[in-house]
């Protein structure tokens, strides 16, 4: 396996350079220039407003070029198009909503709108097949996509900043089949607690999984929510603990079903789908190349030692 996980990653081109930055022999896909974070983003957005005036005035002597102008959306387009398979996984979200946006308007009831973008567990055995595919790229509302989309957006380039664009869409299939099955099988084994079978659709599952790698192979990188600088494996944490409180909740019986809100795809909050595509990323480590899996081990290491530090604060000071 891990032969293979190597062979996926070191793909070089003529010029023994990868797709998107220089390759490291281990088959993980260097930061290089491409891929700066979010950090360096901002403080060149920064330069670029403090640059302004002085471009301005060169514009009134016939020194500078009205074209230099777009430095800064030349600046926010080479930072969202560096990770090109991540760039590529969302432009297919879009366009799949797009094509659901359509047939809504069109007049599709929801019965069929269902039945075409959302993934039943009597499909397979129905010989429906569409829906395997489509329900991983559907979404049920605006809000449903854009936290999907954003989630995909900060963890996705971290992930193939690390693992290349190859490996990125092998660790998003994975996770969307490991996910949408411990989906199913809840509802299997706990049809009270999930209300009946009900279809799922939706990234978020896929996402998760990528959200647990990135959590672990950079959980000191800085991302901003809110315009606060946050290291991410906080965020990554944030997500999950989410996620296990609805459960837990569940579990106590303050929250009636396991996919909270209406059975209808716009409103539902598919938990266990989350915790599945969290877990894919154990199996996925078992991928990665050896190089790869000492930085997934150091990443464990930094999160509990994080959590235990975060553990230790609260039950000493803010518990007083």
């Amino acid at each position: 396996m891990a032969k293979a996980a190597r062979s996926l990653g070191s793909q070089r081109d003529p010029a023994g350079r990868g797709e998107d930055s220089p390759r490291r022999a281990g088959g993980g896909a260097s930061p290089g220039p491409l891929f700066a974070g979010e950090p360096a983003l901002l403080w060149g957005l920064l330069g670029d407003l403090l640059w302004t005036p002085l471009w301005l005035l060169g514009l009134l002597v016939g020194r500078a070029r009205l074209v230099d102008g777009l430095r800064p959306l030349l600046r926010l387009a080479t930072f969202a198009t560096a990770a090109r398979m991540t760039t590529t996984l969302i432009v297919l979200n879009l366009a799949v909503f797009t094509a659901e946006v359509v047939a809504r308007a069109s007049g599709l009831p929801d019965r069929e709108f269902l039945h075409i973008f959302a993934l039943h567990p009597g499909d397979l055995r129905a010989g429906h097949y569409l829906p395997l595919v489509l329900h991983v790229f559907a979404h049920g509302s605006p809000a449903h996509l854009l936290g999907n989309m954003l989630a995909l957006f900060v963890f996705g380039r971290v992930v193939e900043r690390h693992l290349g664009p190859a490996r990125v869409l092998l660790a998003y299939g994975l996770a969307a089949f490991v996910s949408t099955n411990v989906s199913l099988l809840a509802q299997l084994l706990f049809p009270a607690l999930s209300g009946g079978p009900l279809p799922t659709l939706g990234a978020s599952g896929a996402v998760a999984g990528l959200v647990a790698l990135g959590v672990i192979l950079q959980p000191l990188s800085i991302t901003f929510e809110a315009l606060i600088p946050l290291p991410l494996f906080a965020v990554g944490w944030l997500a999950m603990a989410a996620d296990v409180l609805s459960l837990w909740r569940v579990a106590s019986g303050q929250v009636p079903t396991l996919l909270q809100g209406q059975a209808a795809a716009t409103a539902s909050v598919d938990h266990p789908a989350h915790l599945g595509g969290y877990l894919s990323a154990c199996l996925f480590y078992f991928l990665l190349d050896q190089e790869s899996r000492a930085r997934a081990r150091t990443g464990l290491y930094i999160n509990l030692v994080s959590a235990a530090l975060a553990l230790t604060v609260w039950n000493v000071w803010l518990r007083r």
